[in-house]
Protein backbone atom coordinates (compact mmCIF):
# COMPACT_ATOMS: atom_id res chain seq x y z
CA UNK A 1 0.00 0.00 0.00
CA UNK A 2 0.92 3.70 -0.42
CA UNK A 3 2.22 4.20 3.28
CA UNK A 4 3.64 1.10 3.46
CA UNK A 5 6.00 1.83 0.21
CA UNK A 6 7.04 5.29 1.48
CA UNK A 7 8.02 4.06 4.37
CA UNK A 8 10.37 1.08 2.35
CA UNK A 9 12.00 4.23 0.14
CA UNK A 10 13.05 5.62 3.79
CA UNK A 11 15.52 2.97 3.52
CA UNK A 12 16.50 3.44 -0.01
CA UNK A 13 19.76 5.75 -1.59
CA UNK A 14 18.69 8.17 -4.05
CA UNK A 15 21.27 10.33 -6.00
CA UNK A 16 18.69 13.31 -5.52
CA UNK A 17 17.06 13.37 -2.00
CA UNK A 18 14.19 14.90 -3.49
CA UNK A 19 13.29 12.29 -5.72
CA UNK A 20 12.61 9.89 -2.59
CA UNK A 21 9.18 11.83 -2.34
CA UNK A 22 8.84 12.21 -6.23
CA UNK A 23 8.61 8.17 -6.43
CA UNK A 24 6.19 8.29 -3.25
CA UNK A 25 3.91 10.80 -4.36
CA UNK A 26 3.91 8.78 -8.37
CA UNK A 27 3.06 5.37 -6.98
CA UNK A 28 0.66 7.29 -4.76
CA UNK A 29 -0.70 8.56 -8.07
CA UNK A 30 -0.45 5.29 -10.63
CA UNK A 31 -1.81 3.60 -7.23
CA UNK A 32 -4.79 5.46 -6.93
CA UNK A 33 -5.55 5.97 -10.77
CA UNK A 34 -5.74 1.78 -11.39
CA UNK A 35 -7.88 1.01 -8.46
CA UNK A 36 -9.86 4.48 -7.19
CA UNK A 37 -11.95 4.41 -9.78
CA UNK A 38 -12.72 1.15 -10.80
CA UNK A 39 -16.21 -0.20 -11.37
CA UNK A 40 -15.30 -3.32 -12.82
CA UNK A 41 -12.44 -5.50 -12.19
CA UNK A 42 -12.08 -8.64 -13.46
CA UNK A 43 -9.53 -11.21 -12.44
CA UNK A 44 -10.61 -14.48 -14.69
CA UNK A 45 -8.38 -17.50 -15.03
CA UNK A 46 -4.79 -16.12 -13.48
CA UNK A 47 -4.65 -19.01 -11.52
CA UNK A 48 -4.55 -16.93 -8.32
CA UNK A 49 -4.48 -18.78 -5.06
CA UNK A 50 -5.76 -17.44 -1.81
CA UNK A 51 -1.89 -15.14 -1.61
CA UNK A 52 -3.20 -13.16 -4.61
CA UNK A 53 -6.96 -13.00 -2.77
CA UNK A 54 -5.53 -11.41 0.26
CA UNK A 55 -3.35 -9.29 -1.69
CA UNK A 56 -6.59 -7.91 -3.36
CA UNK A 57 -8.33 -7.55 -0.30
CA UNK A 58 -5.57 -5.29 1.10
CA UNK A 59 -6.25 -2.64 -2.04
CA UNK A 60 -10.32 -3.36 -2.38
CA UNK A 61 -11.24 -0.48 -0.39
CA UNK A 62 -9.81 2.19 -2.19
CA UNK A 63 -13.09 1.14 -4.70
CA UNK A 64 -15.42 2.24 -3.23
CA UNK A 65 -17.34 2.29 -6.48
CA UNK A 66 -16.84 -1.01 -7.11
CA UNK A 67 -19.97 -2.54 -9.17
CA UNK A 68 -18.48 -6.22 -10.26
CA UNK A 69 -15.68 -8.15 -8.93
CA UNK A 70 -14.95 -11.09 -11.64
CA UNK A 71 -12.16 -13.84 -9.87
CA UNK A 72 -13.76 -16.83 -11.61
CA UNK A 73 -11.73 -19.76 -13.01
CA UNK A 74 -8.83 -19.72 -10.54
CA UNK A 75 -7.60 -21.58 -7.51
CA UNK A 76 -9.28 -19.75 -4.96
CA UNK A 77 -10.19 -21.74 -1.22
CA UNK A 78 -12.13 -21.41 1.34
CA UNK A 79 -9.05 -18.78 3.00
CA UNK A 80 -8.92 -16.54 0.21
CA UNK A 81 -12.92 -16.30 -0.21
CA UNK A 82 -12.65 -15.24 3.71
CA UNK A 83 -10.21 -12.45 2.84
CA UNK A 84 -12.47 -10.92 -0.25
CA UNK A 85 -15.79 -11.82 1.36
CA UNK A 86 -14.35 -9.24 4.73
CA UNK A 87 -13.50 -6.33 2.45
CA UNK A 88 -16.91 -6.68 -0.17
CA UNK A 89 -19.47 -6.73 3.01
CA UNK A 90 -19.40 -2.70 3.04
CA UNK A 91 -19.79 -2.24 -0.98
CA UNK A 92 -23.16 -1.54 -1.37
CA UNK A 93 -22.64 -0.75 -4.79
CA UNK A 94 -21.46 -4.65 -5.67
CA UNK A 95 -23.99 -5.93 -7.91
CA UNK A 96 -22.14 -9.24 -8.91
CA UNK A 97 -19.55 -11.39 -7.81
CA UNK A 98 -18.22 -13.63 -10.01
CA UNK A 99 -16.67 -16.80 -8.33
CA UNK A 100 -17.17 -19.84 -10.30
CA UNK A 101 -14.86 -22.51 -10.91
CA UNK A 102 -12.73 -22.14 -7.70
CA UNK A 103 -11.93 -24.80 -4.79
CA UNK A 104 -14.01 -23.52 -2.17
CA UNK A 105 -15.75 -25.83 0.27
CA UNK A 106 -19.62 -26.38 0.58
CA UNK A 107 -19.82 -24.40 3.78
CA UNK A 108 -18.05 -21.71 3.04
CA UNK A 109 -19.97 -21.04 -0.44
CA UNK A 110 -23.41 -21.34 1.79
CA UNK A 111 -22.47 -18.96 3.85
CA UNK A 112 -21.37 -16.42 0.72
CA UNK A 113 -24.97 -16.84 -0.30
CA UNK A 114 -26.40 -16.43 2.64
CA UNK A 115 -24.63 -13.03 3.05
CA UNK A 116 -25.22 -12.05 -0.23
CA UNK A 117 -29.00 -12.42 -0.17
CA UNK A 118 -29.16 -10.90 3.53
CA UNK A 119 -27.37 -7.99 2.36
CA UNK A 120 -30.53 -7.80 -0.48
CA UNK A 121 -27.68 -8.24 -3.55
CA UNK A 122 -29.19 -9.61 -6.82
CA UNK A 123 -29.95 -12.95 -6.68
CA UNK A 124 -28.11 -13.51 -9.61
CA UNK A 125 -25.12 -11.43 -9.25
CA UNK A 126 -23.38 -14.16 -7.07
CA UNK A 127 -22.01 -16.51 -8.90
CA UNK A 128 -20.24 -19.74 -6.95
CA UNK A 129 -20.78 -23.19 -9.28
CA UNK A 130 -18.53 -25.58 -10.71
CA UNK A 131 -16.50 -25.72 -7.07
CA UNK A 132 -13.91 -28.08 -7.06
CA UNK A 133 -12.13 -28.34 -3.19
CA UNK A 134 -8.63 -29.49 -3.17
CA UNK A 135 -8.34 -33.15 -1.83
CA UNK A 136 -7.51 -33.22 2.07
CA UNK A 137 -9.31 -30.14 2.34
CA UNK A 138 -9.78 -29.38 5.89
CA UNK A 139 -13.47 -29.27 7.15
CA UNK A 140 -12.78 -27.62 9.75
CA UNK A 141 -10.67 -24.61 8.13
CA UNK A 142 -13.76 -24.62 5.73
CA UNK A 143 -16.46 -24.20 9.18
CA UNK A 144 -13.76 -21.19 10.19
CA UNK A 145 -14.05 -19.38 7.12
CA UNK A 146 -17.87 -19.92 7.42
CA UNK A 147 -18.03 -18.37 10.59
CA UNK A 148 -15.32 -15.62 9.73
CA UNK A 149 -17.46 -14.79 6.79
CA UNK A 150 -20.78 -14.71 9.31
CA UNK A 151 -19.15 -12.21 11.61
CA UNK A 152 -17.36 -10.26 8.77
CA UNK A 153 -20.79 -9.58 7.14
CA UNK A 154 -22.20 -8.91 10.69
CA UNK A 155 -19.69 -5.72 11.30
CA UNK A 156 -18.01 -7.57 13.90
CA UNK A 157 -14.54 -6.70 12.93
CA UNK A 158 -15.11 -2.94 13.60
CA UNK A 159 -15.45 -1.47 10.73
CA UNK A 160 -12.21 -2.74 9.51
CA UNK A 161 -12.43 -4.68 6.09
CA UNK A 162 -10.58 -7.39 6.65
CA UNK A 163 -8.65 -6.92 9.57
CA UNK A 164 -6.39 -9.47 10.52
CA UNK A 165 -6.41 -11.50 7.86
CA UNK A 166 -3.30 -10.30 5.54
CA UNK A 167 -0.05 -11.06 6.18
CA UNK A 168 3.02 -8.90 6.46
CA UNK A 169 4.74 -10.62 3.34
CA UNK A 170 1.53 -9.85 1.74
CA UNK A 171 1.64 -6.35 2.11
CA UNK A 172 4.94 -6.44 1.39
CA UNK A 173 4.11 -8.28 -2.17
CA UNK A 174 1.54 -5.83 -3.16
CA UNK A 175 3.48 -2.59 -2.34
CA UNK A 176 6.12 -4.30 -5.46
CA UNK A 177 2.57 -4.17 -8.09
CA UNK A 178 3.04 -1.29 -9.04
CA UNK A 179 6.63 0.13 -7.45
CA UNK A 180 8.68 0.15 -11.60
CA UNK A 181 5.65 2.23 -12.98
CA UNK A 182 5.84 4.06 -10.04
CA UNK A 183 9.78 4.68 -10.68
CA UNK A 184 9.79 4.89 -14.29
CA UNK A 185 7.16 7.88 -14.11
CA UNK A 186 9.46 9.64 -11.35
CA UNK A 187 12.24 9.68 -13.58
CA UNK A 188 10.51 10.74 -15.98
CA UNK A 189 9.42 13.74 -14.52
CA UNK A 190 12.83 14.76 -12.53
CA UNK A 191 14.43 14.77 -16.06
CA UNK A 192 12.08 17.06 -17.30
CA UNK A 193 12.55 19.69 -14.45
CA UNK A 194 15.93 19.55 -15.09
CA UNK A 195 15.18 20.08 -18.84
CA UNK A 196 13.27 22.75 -17.99
CA UNK A 197 15.79 24.37 -15.84
CA UNK A 198 18.44 24.03 -18.03
CA UNK A 199 15.78 25.70 -20.67
CA UNK A 200 15.81 28.66 -18.61
CA UNK A 201 19.17 29.06 -17.26
CA UNK A 202 20.20 29.62 -21.46
CA UNK A 203 17.86 31.45 -21.84
CA UNK A 204 18.89 34.41 -18.96
CA UNK A 205 22.44 33.88 -20.67
CA UNK A 206 20.84 34.50 -23.86
CA UNK A 207 18.84 37.98 -22.33
CA UNK A 208 22.25 39.05 -20.70
CA UNK A 209 25.36 37.82 -23.16
CA UNK A 210 26.30 41.11 -24.55
CA UNK A 211 27.23 39.54 -27.86
CA UNK A 212 23.55 39.47 -28.20
CA UNK A 213 21.17 42.09 -26.24
CA UNK A 214 24.11 44.87 -27.77
CA UNK A 215 23.39 44.06 -31.58
CA UNK A 216 20.86 46.04 -33.50
CA UNK A 217 17.60 44.24 -33.67
CA UNK A 218 18.02 42.38 -30.51
CA UNK A 219 15.51 41.60 -28.22
CA UNK A 220 15.57 43.30 -24.98
CA UNK A 221 15.27 42.27 -21.49
CA UNK A 222 13.10 45.19 -21.21
CA UNK A 223 9.52 44.40 -22.81
CA UNK A 224 9.02 48.10 -23.06
CA UNK A 225 11.70 48.32 -24.95
CA UNK A 226 11.13 48.15 -28.74
CA UNK A 227 13.96 46.49 -30.42
CA UNK A 228 16.43 49.36 -32.84
CA UNK A 229 16.08 48.41 -36.62
CA UNK A 230 19.21 47.09 -37.79
CA UNK A 231 22.05 49.38 -39.15
CA UNK A 232 24.00 48.95 -43.01
CA UNK A 233 27.39 48.66 -40.53
CA UNK A 234 25.76 46.01 -38.05
CA UNK A 235 24.52 44.24 -41.24
CA UNK A 236 27.69 43.93 -42.81
CA UNK A 237 29.82 43.66 -39.67
CA UNK A 238 27.27 40.58 -39.29
CA UNK A 239 27.92 39.42 -42.74
CA UNK A 240 32.08 39.21 -42.30
CA UNK A 241 31.52 37.25 -39.65
CA UNK A 242 29.18 34.62 -41.63
CA UNK A 243 31.12 32.03 -43.78
CA UNK A 244 29.97 32.35 -47.00
CA UNK A 245 29.15 30.06 -49.69
CA UNK A 246 31.18 28.71 -52.12
CA UNK A 247 30.25 28.75 -55.47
Amino acid sequence: LPDAFAAVLESKSFAFVEDRKVVADKYWGVFHRALGCAERLVYRGLAWGDTEAQLLAAALPRCTGLRELDVSDNRLTSVGATALAAVLADFSALERWRLSNNAIGEETAQQLRSSWALARRPEAGLELDGQSPEDGASAQADAASAQAIASSMAGSNGGQPGGGLLPEESKQALNALLARQAAFEARIESAMAKVAVSVSELSNQVLHDPMVTDQPGAISADPSTPPAPPTPKAFLSASARAPHDVI
